[in-house]
């Protein structure tokens, strides 16, 4: 699913980032989308409604 994911966290895993690292990725990545960097979603076109409902 690379095509639908902003950051891999799973790099930690792996060992190619350390925690800090990857805390620094995921911040930065946040402040490019803030700033109006269009996220994976957007670029593929989904727009789902996100609904919470409510169960009685």
């Amino acid at each position: 699913m690379r095509e639908n994911i902003d950051v891999n966290a799973g790099k930690v895993l792996t060992g190619e980032r350390t925690m800090d690292e990857m805390g620094n990725e995921i911040y930065s990545e946040i402040i490019a989308v803030a700033s109006g960097k269009l996220c994976k979603a957007e670029i593929l076109g989904h727009d789902e409604q996100f609904c919470i409902t409510r169960l009685p």
